[in-house]
């Protein structure tokens, strides 16, 4: 399925409205409590451990939460029906979650609130975000070394004197963690022309999100080399800016002897 979205991309995460006003959603690193209207999804290392009507900052915490995903719904669609929607979703796939109570779906909303839920899912699919059993995810790894896509990485000062490389879809780059919110591009970098679209010819988020870092980079680069150095944000938004991403992008940035930026900073 194809949606359309406006993102916006900060330090603390992303928000992006969702298609057709249907309102939007936040994806944090910030666990403020909020008791806002809305549905609340905690995440731990890309596996949703709670679902919940408000945020309580010290419970997030308590779990261990990495993310918190915030689902904000347009005023004719209750958050109660989403939550409990996300929370039907979960007991079907045998999550352990922690749950809230929530009146269930009245009939005339069932439809609807499916489908929202669909919407929801996928999208936050594209952020590995998974309502999947553990068990059933790892099966779908492409490589039996690969680190979690939502693995916890620690910058530190001897791993800014490294220079990484990118060799993928053609794209060549050489790459500095300078800071903890720094990524540089080095000038001379080689970008992927145009993003591979999904199976039945449609654009997918990666390239939305690709595309929006280009033209915030507008002027920095032609035919599709660099101009100058460039900072971004975070290693996932080097490999959407420079290739789109479509794949674990902490694997493809090495060093000379072919160690990653995961191996080097990966949290254990």
């Amino acid at each position: 399925m194809n949606y359309k979205t406006d993102i916006k991309i900060s330090d603390n995460g992303v928000m992006f409205a969702l298609p057709d006003d249907q309102g939007k959603i936040v994806i944090t690193n910030v666990f403020m409590s909020d008791d806002s209207e809305g549905t609340y999804i905690s995440v731990k290392d890309g596996k949703v451990i709670a679902i919940q009507q408000k945020l309580h900052e010290k419970v997030v915490k308590d779990m261990g939460a990495t993310q918190v995903v915030k689902i904000y719904p347009n005023w004719d669609l209750e958050t109660t029906y989403i939550t409990r929607g996300l929370m039907n979703l979960a007991e079907e796939n045998k999550l352990e979650i922690k749950k809230t109570r929530v009146k269930a779906i009245p009939e005339n909303q069932r439809k609807t609130v499916a489908e929202f839920v669909d919407m929801i899912v996928s999208l936050l699919s594209i952020f590995n975000i998974s309502f999947t059993p553990t068990a059933q995810a790892e099966d779908v790894l492409t490589s039996a070394k690969a680190k979690p896509a939502k693995a916890q990485h620690r910058w530190n000062k001897d791993v800014a004197k490294i220079k990484f490389t990118v060799d993928f879809r053609g794209c060549q780059a050489e790459v500095y963690w300078q800071k903890r919110n720094e990524m540089l591009i080095k000038k001379g970098a080689t970008m992927l022309a145009e993003a591979p679209k999904n199976k039945d010819g449609s654009v997918g988020f990666s390239e939305r999100v690709g595309d929006q870092l280009r033209q915030e980079q507008e002027g920095n680069f032609k035919d599709f080399v660099t101009t100058t150095d460039i900072i971004l944000k975070s290693v996932n938004e080097v490999g959407l800016f420079l290739y789109y991403a479509g794949t674990n992008s902490w694997l493809q940035l090495k060093d000379k002897n072919g160690k990653t930026i995961d191996e080097y900073t990966v949290v254990k």
